[in-house]
């Protein structure tokens, strides 16, 4: 395999548009193949395509053809079978690609898609989108690029933890399709220099920093709580002993000294009661503060998000045609 650089300037037009779906730096990589060929190999019931996804132990996959969409965009749904959790369980996976309407037969491609999982803990918290863009550098040199990012529907306090899964799985991903593409261009996939590196987003620093706080302010909510819990089984024991000094008060009424004991008793209680009262008015204040600072922390992470790029309109693109799967060299 040799290596080749590209050059670093402003990118075409095609390709900043279609990067505005994405924020992550992409995977770059040059197959000595025309442009027609490489999207025939990914994007169609290929030989290929078969291949790769047998590599990354997915089963029972449905591969339909390319559908006529809105505004000249094509549509197509993937779906899949795939074991997770130590092959103890599958799941239903199902990928929604869309062919962009600025796609060029024979000089650019452009194909999102959007990828969930049913079946798998959390997986009404977040899925995963894809973005690949294939252009044409010459007669017979081609470059794909790759984005990948994990997108999150509602907030978690697990947030971190999801991305950094879904980002080491998408490696995996990225490491296969790059040996199949070596396999199957007869070893001329040359990597970039700009972009070689994983196109997953990482989590931002600034939330690494917050994270800690959040978790602090939960085990203080979860001591708290169990302080409450442990103050009402006492509570709870000395209701029985309170109710058994009625019974006896009430078996030796003439007595004057169980009534005094009585009245220190209920006395006792009801400075219980008061204390009591106080710790479940702390708890309720510090609930509300683990509630605001997860509010601020939201609203402060979406400030540090990247603004993302506009993007503009393109003619419909014209039909692809789809060349022979196996290349040569």
């Amino acid at each position: 395999m040799e290596s080749t650089a590209v050059t670093t300037g402003q990118r075409p037009a095609r390709c900043v548009m279609a990067r505005s779906t994405t924020d992550a730096t992409p995977s770059r990589w040059r197959c000595r193949c025309t442009s027609i060929q490489l999207f025939t190999l990914m994007f169609t019931n290929s030989g290929f395509v078969q291949a790769f996804y047998r590599k990354l132990k997915y089963y029972d996959v449905a591969f339909p053809d390319w559908e006529e969409g809105e505004d000249g965009a094509k549509t197509r749904c993937i779906r899949f079978l795939l074991d997770v959790m130590g092959k103890t369980s599958t799941t239903t996976v199902t990928e929604e690609q869309t062919m962009s309407p600025i796609s060029r037969p024979g000089s650019h491609y452009v194909v999102n898609s959007e990828v969930s999982s049913a079946g798998v803990p959390m997986a009404d918290v977040f899925y995963n989108t894809k973005h690949y863009c294939i252009r044409k550098v010459s007669n017979n040199k081609t470059q794909l690029d790759a984005w990948t990012k994990t997108k999150f529907r509602k907030f978690t306090v697990f947030k971190a933890f999801l991305e950094k899964t879904a980002n080491d799985g998408m490696d995996d991903h990225h490491s296969v399709l790059k040996q199949s593409l070596l396999e199957w261009t007869s070893g001329t996939v040359l990597p970039c220099a700009a972009g070689g590196g994983s196109a997953v987003q990482q989590p931002s620093a600034g939330s690494g920093r917050l994270l800690p706080l959040v978790l602090g302010l939960t085990l203080l909510l979860l001591a708290l709580n169990g302080y409450l819990y442990v103050r009402m089984a006492r509570l709870g024991r000395q209701t029985e002993a309170l109710l058994h000094s009625s019974l006896l008060a009430a078996e030796f009424n003439a007595a004057p000294e169980w009534m005094e004991r009585l009245s220190s008793v209920q006395q006792q209680e009801e400075a219980r009661q008061a204390e009591l009262a106080r710790w479940h008015q702390a708890v309720q204040a510090a609930a509300e503060l683990v509630r605001k600072t997860e509010s601020a922390l939201t609203q402060l992470q979406g400030t540090m998000d990247p603004a993302k790029p506009g993007s503009s309109d393109i003619a419909q693109s014209p039909a692809v045609t789809a060349p022979s799967t196996r290349l040569g060299t």
